[in-house]
């Protein structure tokens, strides 16, 4: 059986639901990283946050990368993972899977990533897709395996790619997409499972943690390759 180090990083806190559903898994063989770090510089516009994220994540990844894992699950602290999620990215063999997350915000129709891309700009999904699917952007919940997460370029967010999405929305890509760009230049591919699919929590302005949306309807579209 394959070990896998689920790593989480906050600046602040994680949401207890995240980690239940962390600790709530059905496979056997996995450990837990949580890492706390505040912003190094200051953290108040979307980009800057984005930066604070690529510098915690890279610290991460090379204590990660020391340890005897044979893959690396990254779970973001407001992400709640069903309890097969392991389990199920594990079993197809690929050495980068991602689960299904909807995004937060209001939205005409809920925008869900994994996500593709069409030049510079991020194309969302309004639907989980069934079976595993390839795409070509992820965040929120991934896995990676060792042999990949060690080849993947160090980046620093200077050469960030991407600025608007499919709606006109201003957005900053972090480590995670440019994990996925690096990746399929090294010619891995990126698979989304589709019995994989998340909640994800934000904080209304009473600063109540809410999910920002339930399961959404299973439709098979897309291209299915298994």
């Amino acid at each position: 059986m394959p070990k896998v180090l689920v790593v989480v990083i906050t600046k602040d806190t994680v949401e207890p639901a995240v980690m239940q559903a962390i600790k709530s898994q059905d496979y056997k063989d996995y450990s837990i990283l949580i890492s706390i770090m505040q912003p190094v510089i200051p953290d108040n516009s979307g980009k800057q946050k984005i930066l604070n994220v690529i510098k915690h994540r890279n610290f991460v990844r090379k204590m990660a990368l020391e340890c005897d894992a044979d893959y690396y699950l990254w779970v973001d602290s407001d992400i709640v993972i069903p309890p097969n999620t392991i389990s199920s990215l594990v079993s197809h063999g690929k050495h980068f899977m991602t689960g299904w997350v909807p995004m937060k915000g209001q939205w005409p129709r809920k925008p869900w990533i994994p996500s593709f891309i069409d030049g510079k700009v991020i194309m969302f999904v309004d639907h989980v897709y069934e079976g595993l699917t390839s795409v070509q952007n992820a965040g929120g919940c991934f896995l990676i395996s060792h042999e990949l997460l060690n080849q993947l370029a160090w980046r620093d967010g200077t050469d960030n790619l991407f600025a608007t999405n499919a709606i006109g929305t201003t957005v900053y890509a972090d480590d995670g997409t440019q994990y996925c760009l690096d990746a399929a230049e090294l010619g891995y591919g990126l698979f989304a499972d589709g019995d994989v699919v998340c909640e994800h929590i934000w904080r209304d302005t009473e600063g109540k943690s809410v999910p920002a949306a339930g399961l959404a309807p299973r439709q098979t579209i897309g291209e299915a390759i298994e």
